[in-house]
């Protein structure tokens, strides 16, 4: 049996791939649910990305306006650069 993981609802975990592009989101409060769901069942996939050259300005009104509280910066190949 897996280990469990104790996360609080404000926990995300970042789903990469081997090379590390992004497929997705996984917020803590997903793991409240069934045990034997998949990674890929309770991910949120294709997650709002951003480029390291976009300006801050313009990532916190995007986030201010789409009710986001954090956004992911990868490159053009989808490979994370940092959580912001």
């Amino acid at each position: 049996m897996p280990a469990r993981t104790e996360a609080r609802n404000g926990d995300v975990f970042i789903v990469v791939n081997d090379e590390g592009v992004v497929l997705g989101r996984l917020r803590g409060d997903a793991l409240d649910g069934d045990p034997e769901a998949s990674v890929e069942q309770v991910m949120e996939s294709t997650p709002v990305t951003f480029r390291p050259s976009v300006p801050l300005e313009e990532m916190a009104d995007y986030l201010q306006e789409h009710g986001m509280d954090s956004a992911l910066i990868t490159t053009a190949e989808g490979r994370l650069v940092g959580i912001l």
